[in-house]
């Protein structure tokens, strides 16, 4: 599953350590696509065959954003703009079960 950031009401200031957002005249950053980035979900679960019950389960969680720092120019190729403006932050969790 998959929903865009701006869908969630979140900002580029949620997202980054108040350090970078919180000073004077400003934060120099800002999301470069309107969208912002995506929040990605997944949840998995395996169960023993043999009762029903289950014995394993992960759940992923990504976020995905494309953060520009206004005091730099926008590079030219894509795959550069993604090399310096794509932030991502990752969370698994498995669970395994007695």
């Amino acid at each position: 599953n998959e929903i865009w950031l701006d869908e969630l009401g979140i900002k580029v200031e949620d997202i980054l350590p108040a350090e970078l957002v919180d000073i004077p005249g400003g934060s120099n950053y800002k999301f470069f696509y309107k969208r912002g980035g995506k929040l990605l979900y997944k949840r998995e679960q395996w169960v023993d065959a043999a009762n029903g019950i289950v014995v394993k389960a992960r759940n992923q969680s990504r976020v995905l954003m494309w953060v520009q720092d206004t005091r730099k120019p926008v590079d030219a190729s894509n795959a550069d703009k993604d090399n310096n403006m794509i932030m991502a932050l990752s969370q698994i969790i498995t669970i395994n079960l007695k």
